[in-house]
């Protein structure tokens, strides 16, 4: 058997030629390759074995299969902030900080509280 590659014939040895039965079984079976793979039950083939036969004897198909595009759907998400505030906790204290607090208050404040005992 022979098959074209970069427009090359390429005389295909017994390996190559079981390769291809198994791509085109893997074809037939409408499954994605992982899921192939692992119903295949043959620990001789591993998913990079499969992708590094179908790069080396499809190479055209590998790249038509990269390029295709994909569906893209987007999805709505609505999210509610129930406050503007934020809760500091230091020690057994808690400091609910507000937008638009003072940054150096804060900062005396925890220091202080970092040495109550």
């Amino acid at each position: 058997m022979d098959i074209k590659n970069n427009s090359q014939p390429t005389s295909l040895d017994e390996k190559d030629q079981n390769w291809i039965r198994i791509i085109e079984e893997w074809r037939r079976s409408g499954m994605s390759i992982a899921e192939w793979i692992r119903a295949y039950e043959d620990e001789e083939i591993t998913y990079q074995k499969f992708i590094w036969a179908r790069e080396r004897l499809f190479p055209d198909e590998v790249k038509r299969s990269n390029f295709m595009e994909k569906e893209v759907t987007w999805s709505t998400l609505s999210m509610e902030i129930p406050s503007s505030s934020l809760n500091v906790y230091v020690n057994d204290y808690r400091i609910e900080v507000q937008s638009g607090f003072d940054q150096e208050l804060l900062q005396e404040i925890v220091e202080v509280l970092k040495n109550v005992h």
